[in-house]
């Protein structure tokens, strides 16, 4: 997930000034009242919401279709990954712009085609075990495509971050949606408001959580005490417990999101006692690198 540079929260100089670029906001007020969540399959399960984040990299490579079939093996339903575009605007599946911390490349994502890419494997010290290997190929950790990881796991709900600032990505992403028919199964994120805030996503009802911009302005409109209701297009608030000494994750603040039809998930959380705390206080949702352990604390609540 995002949260870099997550400053000032708090202050007054809140309206967001991005340079040359102008973006249309696609706000709808609601009362709370009249909030609904978006009525798509994602949200028809029961929560907690449990979330593999980047699959279950607790036991395989992060965001490689190993890890994501180990988390829904595990038992979560939600698989949160992360995109880009290959340099033949190809969309895959990886965390960071380069390539060098799980595949040891010095590239970025973009510089490369897809066959190039999928020709990388990880690190040594990042591949499974002999019994690991056992059942897997070192090919099976290589780049996936998002189409893989459709092929792969038709059932799966899928949480999805926009890494790059790049409409061509939106684009090429949504055109996936439809011919998948996933769009009732997806809820698209990024830091980047605009590329979740466009009309080809609204308009065709795909969830979205809140970006950068829009989650800043939230606890904003929080500290100021407004009695309007908070306005917004988006259907989740996605944040950690806290941010440099602040707590976000708090009775209150949730009760203000589901009163303007957010639901609240946190990220990203991998102790137990840190998972009962939250699914005591009934969040919505859990992301977490450990999909088993996960599925046990929800399971035992």
């Amino acid at each position: 997930m995002y949260f870099h540079e997550y400053l000032a929260i708090s202050t007054p100089s809140l309206p967001w000034q991005g340079g040359a670029r102008q973006y249309t906001a696609y706000n709808l007020q609601l009362t709370s009242s009249e909030v609904v969540i978006k009525n798509t399959q994602f949200f028809d399960l029961p929560k907690p919401r449990l979330f593999g984040h980047r699959g279950d990299p607790r036991r395989f490579v992060e965001n490689t279709l190993p890890s994501f079939e180990s988390a829904l093996d595990c038992g979560v339903r939600y698989l949160e990954m992360d995109l880009w575009l290959t340099r033949d605007l190809v969309p895959v599946v990886h965390h960071d712009r380069e390539l060098s911390r799980i595949y040891g490349m010095d590239a970025r994502v973009g510089d490369l085609n897809l066959e190039e890419i999928k020709k990388l494997i990880p690190k040594d010290a990042l591949l499974p075990d002999e019994q690991g290997l056992s059942i897997f190929s070192q090919q099976d950790f290589s780049v996936p495509t998002f189409e893989e990881v459709l092929n792969k796991f038709p059932s799966a709900m899928f949480n999805l971050e926009f890494k790059l600032d790049s409409f061509d990505l939106v684009n090429r992403v949504v055109d996936i949606i439809f011919e998948y028919n996933l769009q009732d199964r997806v809820l698209l994120a990024s830091e980047h408001d605009h590329l979740v805030d466009n009309p080809r996503v609204l308009e065709n009802n795909i969830p979205v959580a809140l970006g950068y911009k829009q989650t800043r302005e939230f606890f904003a409109w929080i500290d100021s005490g407004r009695e309007k209701s908070f306005e917004t297009r988006g259907s989740a608030l996605q944040i950690p417990e806290s941010y440099n000494g602040l707590q976000l994750l708090t009775g209150d603040n949730m009760k203000k999101a589901r009163d303007n039809g957010l639901e609240v998930h946190v990220w990203t959380v991998n102790h137990r006692e840190k998972m009962r705390e939250f699914i005591d206080m009934e969040v919505d949702g859990i992301m977490s690198d450990d999909a088993k352990m996960l599925v046990q604390e929800a399971s035992s609540a």
